[in-house]
């Protein structure tokens, strides 16, 4: 058995010291007195029981605590190093790897290798947005990265064999470092690496060195694909830099054809980026201030690209604020410093689409209960109330499987809609009376329309009401979601009626999904408490206050599922269907970082 690596390293608090200097070529020293603490994690896959060549889908709670799940995955026949799960090819859903980690991301690696006679094709993905596409035609591991992420909070981290062509991929050893962005007594968030670094005890100046600042700027449309004829420009400027360089996150455009063009403030040419070429950092430019150009032909489009940091070099640290300007031709581009960003504030995500992004947009910057505040104005402002048998036409666009039939998160065993005793289809099978799982199916309230009194619009909002099988939906009865320690009842798909854990702090009758919904079911839960906030048809229940406010016990269980348990693909379909209908989101699938930004018990 592998064991766990746990890494720990502090990278230099700053101490201002008399004679003190950094040695050559040291990283974290910081502007303004940031500090960041960086733990590295590997992933060994031991935790893991399943053995077998069949391909199959499950979860094992791995390092950290945190829940990996495993898609179309056998156990045995590609080994690496110990236990090491195989990616299938051609299955769907696709075959993969996946975990939500909630301290950020700075860099990941992690070894691959083909295990039969078929070449390896892997996508890394970081929330959903491509990292870098893998390649390996060797029966020999190989480690590839670090790959530069540097992502602060909630992060999915994701390996998918998507290629129909290529060969089963076996995957072991992913090790990443945590990134918490940094912590200062300021609002800049840069940082400093050099050679030569010194500080000074009668100064707070630092010497010559790469100063580090978050700036998001990307494509159009990104990381759906740019538009054709774009025509892109971003400065990016620091006073009293004497060079500049940028970090793309991500690359991907039309081969020679959509070119980035990296210029001095006068025009000039310094490098040219085209093609596929992931996360890199760009060549230097002299002077205070540099250009990116982007600009795309008349045809055939891709991704794009994404900077996610830009770095300046200084003399001395500087108390003048860097700006960054976008103008565009024909397309606009939106960007965001950290510099200015207070610490905590609900960030803008830019791998989003447009239309997403601007739903938020007035909330971003906030913190605390205004935060929690702009987003029950969001989500209430558009709201459009569905009748109660409305909710089965929202249904037929919002919970739908990939072979068409009705998901019912308490009958599929594995969180693919595919894995489940029985079926349901669209316009039959409705009902209110039962006498065994698979008769009917009909509408779950997750929070009880009796603590509510049945009223609007609580009644028959489609985002806490799902279609689920009638027996095993009156087994849940009214008792709230928790950690089941003595099952009295089991589902068929292992849905558990019992005893609360006193670990969870509560041991009344609760009624625990599995694992695979369990963070469906907390981002339910949370969406709940922000719609409804101090509506006082909310009356208290076990695991609820009034005015739908979770209790400490309900919050703190949740929270720890909807880390385990990352949003899926069937999540943000559902979160779409629903918003077709209703015309509003529920924040906590679009934006997961906000299930630890908000406080549900007050």
């Amino acid at each position: 058995m592998k064991t766990l690596k746990v890494l720990f390293a502090v990278l230099l608090a700053v101490s201002v010291l008399a004679g003190c200097s950094l040695a050559p070529d040291t990283v974290g020293v910081t502007e303004d007195s940031v500090q960041r603490t960086v733990t590295t994690y590997t992933e060994t896959f031991a935790n893991c029981t399943k053995t077998g060549t069949s391909y199959v889908s499950g979860s094992f709670v791995g390092v950290g605590g945190w829940t990996w799940n495993y898609v179309s995955a056998a156990w045995s026949g590609g080994d690496i190093n110990g236990k090491t799960p195989v990616l299938g090819k051609g299955k769907s859903p696709a075959a993969s790897v996946y975990t939500t980690v909630n301290n950020g991301v700075g860099t990941i690696s992690f070894k691959v290798k083909k295990p039969y006679s078929t070449a390896v094709n892997v996508t890394l993905k970081m929330n959903g947005t491509t990292i870098a596409t893998i390649t390996h035609s060797s029966t020999t591991a190989a480690t590839k990265g670090p790959y530069t992420i540097n992502r602060t909070g909630s992060v999915k981290i994701e390996i998918v064999q998507t290629s129909t062509s290529a060969g089963q991929a076996s995957i072991d050893d992913i090790t990443w470092t945590s990134y918490d962005g940094g912590t200062s007594s300021s609002s800049s968030s840069s940082s400093v690496s050099s050679s030569s670094s010194s500080v000074s005890s009668s100064s707070s100046s630092v010497a010559a060195g790469w100063v580090r600042e978050t700036s998001t700027v990307a494509s159009p449309n990104y990381p759906s694909a740019y538009g054709n004829n774009a025509n892109v420009t971003s400065t990016f400027s620091k006073t009293g830099a004497t060079k500049v360089r940028v970090h793309f996150s991500a690359f991907n455009t039309e081969n020679n054809y959509d070119k980035v063009y990296l210029k001095t403030s006068s025009g000039s040419t310094v490098a040219t980026y085209t093609g596929n070429k992931g996360a890199f950092l760009s060549a230097e430019v002299t002077g205070s201030s540099a250009l990116v150009n982007f600009t795309s032909d008349s045809s055939v489009t891709a991704a794009g690209w994404k900077i996610d940091y830009v770095e300046y070099y200084v003399t001395s640290s500087s108390s003048s604020s860097s700006s960054s300007s976008v103008s565009s031709s024909s397309s606009s581009v939106s960007s965001s410093s950290s510099s200015s960003a207070t610490p905590g504030s609900f960030q803008e995500d830019f791998s989003l689409s447009q239309s997403i992004r601007d739903y938020y947009r007035s909330a971003y910057g906030l913190s605390g209960s205004a935060l929690k505040t702009k987003l029950q104005q969001i989500i209430t402002a558009g709201y459009v109330t569905k009748s109660y048998s409305y909710l089965y036409t929202i249904y037929a666009d919002a919970d739908r499987t990939s072979d068409s039939k009705v998901w019912d998160i308490y009958s599929d065993r594995d969180g693919t809609g595919l894995n489940r005793p029985y079926t349901y289809s669209f316009g039959t099978g409705t009902c209110g009376t039962y006498s065994k799982e698979g008769d009917c199916y009909n509408r779950e309230h997750m929070i009880p329309q009796s603590k509510f009194n049945e009223a609007s619009p609580m009644v028959s909002d489609a985002h806490h009401v799902l279609p689920t099988d009638g027996k095993v939906n009156g087994m849940r009865s009214s008792y709230p979601h928790g950690a089941v320690a003595s099952a009295t009842w089991t589902s068929q798909n292992g849905s558990k009626l019992g005893s609360g854990t006193s670990a969870s702090g509560y041991t009344g009758t609760v009624f625990e999904p599995i694992n695979a919904y369990k963070g469906d079911t907390a981002r339910i839960y949370f969406y709940f408490c922000v719609r409804y906030y101090n509506n006082s048809a909310i009356e208290a229940w076990e695991s609820m206050n009034a005015g739908a406010k979770l209790k400490t016990w309900a919050q703190t269980l949740y929270r720890q599922w909807a880390s385990a348990d990352p949003v899926s693909a069937k999540e943000v379909a559902r979160n779409n269907g629903v918003y077709t209908h209703q015309k509003n989101r529920n924040p906590f699938v679009d934006y997961p970082v906000l299930c630890n930004m908000i406080d549900f018990a007050n």
